[in-house]
């Protein structure tokens, strides 16, 4: 597969935009956020489409945009290729129908249909058209570096079973996983069967039983047809009475209420007497102590006087602390100029503007002009630096006073407001003891009304106990009703029981021989799939997994070694390919590597996957094309310089490289330039 040309519509930050891929090792350079990898998820949503939770509509969509477009050119073999995928946007930003043009033959496709076409010219796996994530083209063309140290990072069952996938044999472990439900659900059915035809001698004796069963219980449900009624009529008779007594009672809780409503309010008046009583005492020691304690001989002019004229000290030493600070960052500045004119003068051998040799002693002359700079700033910044000291001091106690004058201030105005309040607490004591004197008014009248009503109530007292007594037996009745109702419907039901199962008992026993005979196939089944399929399924997949890992060790080892110059550190795969490091012969975790070497060993492992997927599926139509995402994030200067041989022993007919990493420019075959101006790129 090699790609030619890509025109991006209103996709992130292009408008109307057209870049052309051209054959050899190609860099996409400029500034971080310019658009570089809108380019390489263009590509992706071009061959792919959306995939939830990969890549959705809204990530591509310009914004402010009701339509988009990517239309990419390639080929494949000797066949040229033109799809085209729209999105638009409604409720939710979508995917549009669009079109595939193969050798200048045009055909309308949905969605779907287009990602299988792809598959289909890719000679991809069939079974990917259905899945989330397009795993071959990930690991083999396309892989940001974040999500490859992202499967560095994850745990050990993660990153193996997203590299069976990779790898294509998951198939395997689904097979085996599917045989052994298999097997199980067999040996659950033999086990049901065999249970299931175990009683066959049994069940002509239980059918026997069954019927005379059947015969006792319709001769104890005629029993108790006649007892039951004549506890009905008793419990007709109870219910009258009983209602003519609450009838009374009626009577009676209505008195009850009364009294009670009385007695709440009595002993409501009684204890907000005794409220108000302990409220006149509190308040009373409150205005006693509010007079001790209260003092307002504070000069409170002068207090804000003082407060007002520190503010405004404060105010300009903050504006002098300022202008120092601007100096000190001039300063350093300086330092920082002169030091960088120094590194550049050690390593300039040829003047970039006249192409000429630059002269020793020319150079000697700057770098003693420019350390000079870096002395004399040094003093002025340690000078500085003492007075932003001294004047950050001198602020400092400044508001230590003005917040001592703001606690005197506040005392003064809540001493104040104590005052105040007084007066207020002596008329809440008149009026507390006025209405204590209401209250206990109340009290003797609520007395008064008790009485004809307690006397009235002493005549029913023994009401209440007639109806208890009666609904006791009315209840006894019930209960004993209640029995024997379900002793009838569990009898009723006994007996329909049993003649469902005399209906099944012949049926049963004809099917149990049918089942044993069934029940010896499935047990023959069970031990080839237990004993040959199985054991069979993991020698092959063994194999297969012990000469991947064996390929890929050998490449990650070779290309980590290529991209570190560091005999001390070493570096293997695992049984479960995660990378194990060692240095100076003491294993180390992958998250205390530096920087660079983090993002050496994950496009290591980048580049060993691709070679092995490549070498596992010799089929498939990408495997003259890879794109490198950020490579050499963290690299040194040496590292980068790596790079150059790892691009030559690749050996492939196109590559793409994203970076932002001027020094790449001198060993890639072209140069794509990309500029983001007020939020839409170009192509310089």
């Amino acid at each position: 597969m090699l790609l030619k040309k890509i025109r991006l519509e209103n996709i992130r930050s292009y408008t109307n935009q057209e870049i052309i891929f051209p054959e050899g090792s190609t860099l996409l350079a400029g500034n971080i956020g310019s658009g570089k990898t809108s380019v390489l998820l263009a590509i992706d949503f071009a061959l792919f489409g959306l995939r939830k939770g990969n890549l959705s509509g809204a990530s591509l969509l310009r914004n402010g945009t009701n339509k988009g477009s990517v239309e990419f050119h390639f080929s494949v073999d000797d066949k040229n290729i033109v799809i085209k995928r729209t999105l638009k946007r409604g409720s939710a930003i979508a995917q549009d129908s669009g079109y595939i043009i193969l050798n200048g033959e045009k055909k309308e496709l949905a969605p779907v249909e287009l990602k299988q076409f792809i598959l289909d010219v890719l000679n991809y796996p069939k079974d990917m058209v259905t899945r989330s994530k397009d795993l071959v083209f990930r690991y083999t063309v396309y892989t940001p570096q974040d999500e490859m140290k992202q499967i560095l990072l994850s745990d050990n069952d993660v990153r193996l079973e997203t590299l069976r996938k990779v790898f294509g044999i998951d198939k395997y472990k689904l097979i085996k996983d599917n045989t052994k439900i298999l097997i199980a659900a067999i040996r659950e059915k033999s086990r049901e069967f065999s249970g299931y035809i175990s009683d066959l001698n049994s069940k002509i004796n239980e059918s026997e039983i069954l019927k005379r069963r059947k015969f006792i219980l319709g001769e104890e449900i005629l029993k108790l047809i006649p007892v039951m009624n004549n506890l009905d009529n008793e419990i007709k008779n109870g219910r009258q009475e009983l209602k003519d007594i609450e009838s009374r009672i009626k009577s009676i809780n209505e008195i009850k209420l009364q009294i009670e409503i009385n007695e709440h309010k009595l002993n409501s008046n009684l204890e907000r007497i005794k409220e108000n009583n302990e409220r006149i005492k509190k308040t009373e020691i409150e205005i006693e102590e509010i007079n001790k304690e209260v003092k307002i001989d504070i000069d409170i002019t002068h207090i804000k006087q003082n407060i007002q004229n520190t503010k405004i000290a404060v105010e300009k030493k903050e504006e002098e602390l300022y202008f120092i600070r601007n100096k000190m960052n001039e300063a350093r500045i300086r330092m920082s100029n002169s030091s960088k004119i120094i590194d550049d003068i050690h390593d300039l051998n040829i003047c970039p503007v006249c192409r000429q040799e630059v002269n020793k002693n020319y150079k000697n002359d700057m770098i003693i002009k420019e350390n000079d700079i870096i002395s004399h700033m040094k003093s002025e910044l340690s000078n500085l630096e003492r007075q932003e000291k001294e004047i950050s001091f001198n602020i400092q106690e400044s508001k230590k006073e003005i917040e001592k004058s703001n606690s005197k201030e506040k005392e003064y105005e809540i001493n104040k407001i104590k005052l105040n309040n007084i007066s207020s607490r002596l008329t809440d004591i008149e009026s507390l003891k006025e209405l204590s004197k209401r209250l206990k008014s109340e009290i003797g009248e609520i007395n008064v009304r008790n009485g004809p009503l307690y006397k009235e109530l002493e005549e029913f007292k023994d009401i209440e106990d007639r109806y208890n007594k009666k609904s006791n037996e009315i209840e006894n009745l019930q209960r004993q009703y209640r029995d024997i109702e379900i002793n009838k419907a569990s009898l009723e039901t006994e007996k329909r029981n049993i003649e469902k199962n005399i209906e099944k008992l012949t049926s049963e026993i004809e099917k149990k021989e049918e089942k044993r005979r069934y029940m010896e196939k499935l047990t023959e089944i069970n031990e080839w799939l237990d004993n040959y399929f199985i054991v069979s399924l993991e020698m092959i997949e063994n194999n297969i997994m012990l000469k991947l890992h064996s390929d890929f060790n050998s490449l990650f080892q070779k290309w980590f070694d290529t991209l570190v110059d560091n005999e001390d550190i070493t570096i293997r795969l695992n049984q479960d390919f995660s990378p194990l490091i060692q240095q100076n012969n003491h294993d180390i975790d992958y998250t205390y590597l530096s920087g660079g070497e983090k993002t050496a060993a994950a496009l290591a492992y980048r580049l060993a996957l691709n070679q092995v997927i490549n070498n596992l599926m010799s089929a498939i139509k990408t495997n003259d094309l890879i794109i490198l995402d950020e490579p050499t994030d963290g690299f040194s200067d040496e590292q980068i310089d790596r790079i150059r041989h790892v691009l030559r022993e690749l050996k492939l007919k196109q590559i793409l490289i994203v970076s932002h990493e001027p020094k790449i420019e001198t060993f890639v075959d072209n140069v794509i330039r990309f500029k983001k101006e007020n939020h839409i790129t170009t192509i310089i």
